[in-house]
């Protein structure tokens, strides 16, 4: 019944400052919440109106805390962010990291873990995903001795939809429509091979910056081609032959037949599609589905130890939390070796004076002496 639908919850996305990523996140937030029956707004100052108010910037000190407050935490690189941090969530209901890995080291530094989740960021799914570029600078010979065959029979086996082809040099017009119709796009430039060998020669390599791979072939003591690749530091996927041998990493790839070369390509296909899958998930309708779930298992009163385990499936995670933790380990100790920045020193005095007084120091003239003296010295 309609009676039945529960009434919206009414979050404040505080952000003082604007221009910035913060305010990116927040306007996609405020545009997606409302699909999870969350009504947002973004304003300067927290609202008491708000059943929650969200604070874009966890160091974001003016206007206190009213009704419930979460706090978007992102990098906590000083300890004066770290003590500030750590006072506001003796007052705050939940602090939600950008990263598992900040949360491990607020844990490690005393922060309840029952009081941190985190949420990764997203992106706006409007990048179209780049084939992978193979580039082959080869003249086909009347006695097949570049084994073109062996990329009929392999455009022949599997789809290529996820590859796009520049093939530098003549005679492969009967082969390009075999690969079009595996999927693949092509780029053909036929050159000027036996006419003008040296404008050849430049088509070659104004093109060869955009491979991605080195495709080689033949059996025929090696390409002079791969030289040139090697050089611009493409790799290869070329046949172990030749002098092919004799350069010391120059063989990325090795095949000898077609059903190594569809391997290869398969292997090649799955990774970039792997890369793909790994972020197709990370939507702003997810962001703040997720965000919806934090803010209804604090107003319905969820134990704020469960509601990072509603979020995420640990299981799922390729990179340990036992790791996690020695990442962590590892910056804390570089952090104790780096220089002392003047400008940093400047911002901590200012957080804290803020954080205890309630005022903000006006020293333009101070903090531009102090970058001065830190670009002098670095």
């Amino acid at each position: 019944m309609e009676s039945d639908k529960k009434a919206p919850i009414k979050v404040c996305l505080v952000l003082k400052y604007r221009g910035w990523i913060l305010e990116k996140m927040a306007t996609r937030l405020a545009e997606q919440l409302p699909k999870w029956n969350v009504e947002a707004e973004i304003a300067e100052m927290p609202s008491p109106a708000a059943d929650v108010n969200h604070w874009m910037y966890y160091n974001d000190l003016e206007g206190g805390f009213v009704s419930r407050n979460t706090l978007s935490i992102t990098h906590v690189d000083r300890a004066a962010k770290m003590h500030v941090l750590k006072q506001r969530l003796l007052k705050a209901d939940m602090g939600i990291c950008m990263s598992r890995m900040t949360l491990e080291r607020l844990v490690s530094s005393g922060i309840p873990r029952r009081q941190l989740c985190y949420i990764i960021p997203a992106h706006d799914g409007n990048v179209k995903p780049k084939k992978i570029v193979i580039g082959i600078t080869s003249t086909i010979r009347p006695d097949g001795a570049k084994r073109e065959d062996v990329l009929i029979q392999m455009a022949q086996t599997i789809r290529l939809d996820m590859f796009h082809f520049i093939i530098i040099g003549p005679n492969w017009e009967k082969i390009i429509p075999i690969l079009k119709a595996a999927g693949a796009t092509v780029d053909y430039i036929p050159g000027a091979f036996e006419k003008d060998n040296a404008e050849h020669m430049r088509f070659i390599l104004d093109r060869l910056s955009c491979f991605d791979y080195y495709l080689y072939m033949g059996w025929d003591e090696g390409s002079m081609g791969i030289l040139d690749a090697l050089a611009a530091g493409i790799p290869t996927i070329v046949t172990p032959q030749g002098f092919h041998l004799d350069i010391n990493g120059g063989i990325t790839h090795p095949f000898s037949d077609v059903s190594e070369l569809c391997a290869i390509f398969k292997k090649l296909a799955k990774e970039r599609q792997d890369r793909i899958d790994s972020v197709s998930n990370l939507t702003w309708n997810e962001y703040a589905r997720q965000h919806a779930l934090v803010w209804n298992s604090i107003i319905h009163g969820e134990p704020q130890g469960n509601i990072d385990a509603l979020l995420h499936d640990k299981d799922l995670h390729s990179i340990s939390t036992r790791k996690i933790c020695q990442i962590n380990q590892d910056r804390i100790y570089r952090r104790k070796h780096r220089r002392v920045n003047l400008c940093s020193i400047h911002d901590d005095i200012a957080l804290l004076w803020e954080h205890y007084t309630g005022a903000k120091i006006q020293s333009t003239f101070f903090y531009r002496f102090a970058q001065a003296i830190d670009r002098f010295f670095s």
